[in-house]
């Protein structure tokens, strides 16, 4: 009987040992389907960048009969003697709603062109018809989300966020001494 409960209590060892053995194989696995997920969602991200490497968007054509003509006018303004097709009607990004202008996305040869119309989109300010007219750059979401985490935040902003945490006792930030924060808190605006 001995010899039995022994047999009995090693089986049971070994059930636990495979037992363990499972759940780490399962804990593994779950990481393993979440860092498929994660590099999923990094491949979709790189793809959308560079199926928009090569795009622009144009804001502030109207939205009419002559956009398709006035978005010719500026690209041969920022790009003069590049042959584009364009189809503004198919390129107009977001939903359609009333007294709002929708942007366009146009599509150009190569990277170099989008750096080209970028750098010479300050041009159509020279240009009446085209005064309330922008080109950007075509960024995904991510990338728009971390250039602005780079920007700068605007002084007063950051008067007022420093001067608040501040008064709430939270003074984590080196950037400015309390005096000074004090002091750019009762300045009146200009």
């Amino acid at each position: 009987m001995c010899a039995r409960v022994t047999n009995i209590e090693e089986a049971n060892k070994k059930h636990a040992e495979k037992e363990k053995k499972y759940r780490e194989d399962t804990d593994n696995l779950a990481n393993d389907v979440n860092d498929l997920g994660h590099m999923r969602k990094q491949l979709k991200e790189q793809q959308d960048r560079i199926k928009r490497l090569n795009n622009i968007i144009v804001m502030g054509i109207p939205e009419d009969e002559m956009d398709l003509q006035t978005l010719h006018n500026v690209m041969e303004v920022i790009l003069p003697g590049n042959n584009l097709r364009l189809r503004a009607k198919e390129m107009r990004i977001g939903i359609e709603m009333d007294g709002k202008t929708r942007p366009i996305r146009v599509q150009l040869n190569c990277n170099n062109d989008v750096w080209t119309a970028l750098g010479r989109g300050k041009e159509l300010k020279a240009f009446s018809e085209f005064d309330n007219i922008y080109i950007r750059k075509d960024n995904t979401r991510a990338e728009r989300e971390e250039r602005a985490k780079k920007r700068p935040i605007p002084y007063m902003t950051r008067a007022h966020t420093l001067a608040t945490a501040t008064k709430r006792g939270n003074t984590n930030d080196e950037r400015a001494p309390a005096s000074k924060i004090q002091r750019m808190d009762t300045t009146p605006y200009q």
